[in-house]
């Protein structure tokens, strides 16, 4: 049975763009086969559905834009990578 690496980065970007080819990269070079990003649309809207107002900030480093995450996409793929995503849209 095959099996596939999936690289998580989840918010340790802390929302900062610059820092995401890096994460990208050091998947590659760690054997990953995909790397596995957390995208939502709006972190105060997400807050009300879960009842978690004590997540915003960590919600808002996930935050982005379809923009965002075609850029995520492109840069994941630049590096031979698959983009995986888990997605939560207001």
């Amino acid at each position: 049975m095959p099996v596939e690496v999936l690289a998580e980065p989840g918010s340790t970007h802390e929302g900062r763009a610059a820092w995401m080819p890096e994460l990208v990269s050091m998947a590659k070079a760690a054997g990953c086969d995909a790397v596995k990003w957390q995208f939502l649309s709006s972190a105060a809207r997400l807050c009300e559905r879960r009842y978690a107002p004590n997540y915003f900030h960590a919600y808002q480093l996930i935050e982005g834009s379809p923009d965002l995450w075609r850029w995520q996409v492109a840069e994941t793929h630049a590096r031979g990578l698959r983009a995986i995503a888990t997605v939560y849209l207001s």
